[in-house]
């Protein structure tokens, strides 16, 4: 309830994030094209590369296995995101994804707390997210 939707994209890829108001937790999709099929095993790399660079930062930063889940290669991640001096465990799962030239970068993180009262509803969000070129 009361999330905001933001988009910022740059040239070459759309990308718009939703969160929540407290901004703990949010939902971020990327999308863009190229000439380039890729494997899954290339996906599966540009996804680690991907979150990496954008969490390694983090206290207790994780990466799990990469799985392939609905046609696209998904990671699950945790890490502990510290505010005000206390720590707070995250988890998130990130999907890539390719449909003919379309590729789409789905991220998902919330407070492991929430994730371990909403799982459910979590995992249907995550398995009803399609690209549709």
């Amino acid at each position: 309830e009361n999330w905001s939707i933001s988009e910022k994209s740059v040239e070459g890829e759309y990308i718009i994030s939703i969160t929540d108001p407290t901004e703990n937790a949010a939902y971020v999709a990327r999308v863009w094209s190229s000439q380039d099929k890729m494997s899954d095993d290339e996906l599966e790399s540009l996804l680690k590369m991907f979150l990496n660079d954008s969490l390694s930062d983090f206290l207790n930063f994780k990466l799990g296995n990469a799985a392939q889940e609905n046609g696209r290669v998904g990671i699950n991640f945790t890490y502990d995101s510290e505010i005000d001096k206390k720590s707070y465990p995250m988890v998130g799962y990130s999907f890539i994804e390719q449909e003919g030239r379309i590729f789409g970068l789905s991220n998902l993180i919330l407070p492991k707390e929430q994730y371990d009262r909403k799982k459910d509803l979590v995992n249907k969000m995550l398995n009803s997210i399609k690209i549709n070129p």
